[in-house]
């Protein structure tokens, strides 16, 4: 076995756990935004954090060049010495790894795509936004939760006459939803989606009822001094009111916290926007849950119908080679993965970056198209280098392979474009609604089929000028573009459909307010 093969591998492994541990540092950053925006940004960064391994596995001079900075403390003996006894690929885990932080240019650049990728995955404004609708409605505990928050009052020492589902801003009405609420809470530990949340945050909830627990002498000692017929002097009512607005705030404070730990365990519970709908309605609350552009279902449908597209085509056809059935796969999945890739670029950063929006005049935002389709090539070329390198066994034998496959970069940059200017559309009228999606099924088929005209011309001027690559073989130029107008027909039937159906961005477009101003309006219909 080649053990430079094996240390790569190993190697590898070692950099995408770091890394996947990284993006999630803080633990809450998972539970802070959508599973759907939380794993496509940490697969771009995994990708990133790989591609940036390999090129130090194959350039070692970028290794001496990143180290410099050791030298100059004099630590110079230690880090060649590690370079001696390792391989170049377990040198530069290393250094992703353990050594990363003490790395300057190298942690920076890691700092940078971090954090904007954070902004992409909106971490931590998801968490955030759900905790501020879900404080702004009123919570309408279930009739089969009343009967246990009745016993439960009873045993710490409130009255009957205290418990109030109903009674607006009272002490007691906020008392006896805020218990509900921590029954609803409780019983996640015999869930089995929501188990896993409460036994990984069990000292941030052993917290919150610790918190209740000292909140119970006082509302045993504020409830009786509401009660009619109590000391009605001024300064009696005075002091009760005093002692009543300090009771309510605690509550209140309380009820926050327990909302914030309610919305980080939704959200990182439920993969799906109707998961979390229907989760809020358990609780008691009539909110949506929020909605991705894209959810994690819908994406996974996109990658299946692009990979059966693949398939059923045979884009990848050798000409007067059989290709295995392996290798079949493997293309199949990195294609696919491309396209859902530049499929992202061009919707996800919409909720982040207000640039990528249209503007309050309408226009478009065609910065942001040309941007979507750079990050798409990028990411592009990142994914192609790595399944190339896989396909050829090594990094040296990717890197060559790739000298010849870029030119599918083309057809990224306009899948991204063409995406991102779709899904700007206005919304059409529903009698006119399929009629409009097959028009913009029908102008994405277009220009990508225009995309593989160049591509295919681009890919046969790469092996003109390079010569044969011994396992490469050109596409059949018909079945690309054949297969290139058909995902694009898919695509552009389904995505901006998808995205403008999305709950959020409906309200958004419909009324041209703010989410917080959507918040105020939907809580007072409530």
């Amino acid at each position: 076995m080649n053990h430079d093969l094996v240390d790569l591998g190993v190697g590898l492994l070692f950099v995408l756990f770091q890394a996947g541990r990284r993006f999630n540092t803080p633990s809450t950053n998972r539970s802070s935004t959508t599973a759907g925006r939380y794993y496509m940004a940490l697969g771009v960064y995994w990708a990133a954090a790989g591609t940036t391994y390999l090129g130090l596995s194959e350039f070692p001079h970028l290794i001496r060049f990143l180290t410099a900075d050791f030298v100059g403390a004099g630590q110079a003996p230690a880090v060649l010495a590690a370079a001696e006894r390792l391989s170049s690929p377990l040198f530069a885990a290393l250094l992703m790894t353990v050594l990363l932080p003490n790395l300057p240019l190298l942690s920076g650049i890691d700092r940078w795509i971090f954090r904007e990728l954070q902004g992409v995955a909106a971490i931590p404004y998801e968490v955030r936004r759900l905790s501020a609708e879900l404080r702004g409605l009123p919570c309408s505990l279930p009739a089969d939760v009343r009967e246990e928050i009745g016993e439960r009052l009873d045993s710490e020492g409130i009255a009957g006459g205290d418990v109030r589902f109903e009674g607006g801003a009272a002490p007691q009405q906020a008392w006896t939803s805020l218990t509900g609420l921590f029954i609803l809470v409780e019983r996640w530990e015999k869930d089995r989606r929501m188990a896993a949340y409460v036994e990984e945050y069990a000292e941030a909830l052993a917290t919150l009822r610790a918190r209740r627990q000292a909140l119970i002498p006082k509302a045993r000692g504020c409830f009786p001094l509401l009660a009619p017929g109590a000391d009605d002097s001024d300064r009696a009512r005075d002091a009760i009111r005093r002692f009543a607005g300090d009771f309510s705030e605690q509550v209140a404070l309380l009820r926050d916290a327990l909302i914030d730990f309610v919305s980080r365990g939704i959200l990182y519970a439920e993969l799906t926007g109707t998961g979390r709908a229907d989760r809020l309605r358990a609780l008691g609350f009539s909110a949506s849950g929020g909605r991705d552009p894209l959810t994690f279902h819908q994406m996974m449908a996109l990658f299946g119908v692009v990979g059966a597209l693949m398939l059923t085509g045979s884009v990848i056809r050798n000409t007067g080679a059989a290709v295995g059935h392996g290798v079949l796969l493997v293309r199949v999945v990195m294609i696919a993965l491309i396209y859902i890739s530049a499929v992202s670029c061009a919707v996800f950063p919409r909720e982040s970056w207000p640039f990528a929006r249209r503007d309050q005049d309408g226009g478009r935002p065609y910065g942001f198209y040309l941007l979507a389709g750079v990050m798409a090539v990028g990411i592009s070329q990142a994914i192609g280098f790595l399944f190339n390198s896989l396909l050829m066994k090594g990094i040296a034998g990717g890197a060559e392979r790739s000298l010849y496959t870029y030119p599918w970069a083309v057809m990224s940059f306009a899948t991204a474009v063409g995406v991102a200017f779709l899904v700007d559309d206005p919304r059409p009228a529903e009698p006119r609604r399929w009629a409009w999606r097959l028009g913009e099924g029908l102008a994405l088929a277009a220009i990508l089929f225009a995309a593989a005209l160049v591509t295919c011309d681009w890919l046969a001027e790469r092996v003109a000028l390079l010569g044969p690559l011994p396992g490469y073989f050109l596409p059949a130029s018909g079945m690309v573009q054949r297969n290139a107008a058909a995902i694009g027909l898919a695509i552009g039937i389904l995505v901006p459909t998808w995205y403008r159906d999305a709950p959020r961005r409906r309200r958004e477009e419909a009324g041209g307010v703010a989410p917080s101003a959507v918040i105020e309006v939907e809580a007072r219909a409530v």
